[in-house]
């Protein structure tokens, strides 16, 4: 799931807490509508929303503060 990834990677890059992670997921998840996958383009376009989507997210989740 790319949303985990790009959760993961704004976390390491101090974008957003570690308590955020779940919440970047659940919202990325909770946007979804479901799609019958006939190619694999409907895949990669589903890969390619997630990253968008949730880095979007990563980026207005939280200012950036001191967390360590």
């Amino acid at each position: 799931m790319r949303q985990n990834e790009e959760a993961v990677a704004a976390f390491i890059a101090e974008q957003i807490c570690l308590t955020e992670i779940p919440l970047v997921i659940q919202a990325v998840m909770d946007s979804h509508s479901p799609k019958s996958v006939d190619s694999i383009e409907t895949v990669l376009e589903a890969d390619r929303w997630a990253r968008a989507l949730s880095g979007c997210r990563n980026s207005k989740s939280s200012e950036k503060t001191q967390r360590r």
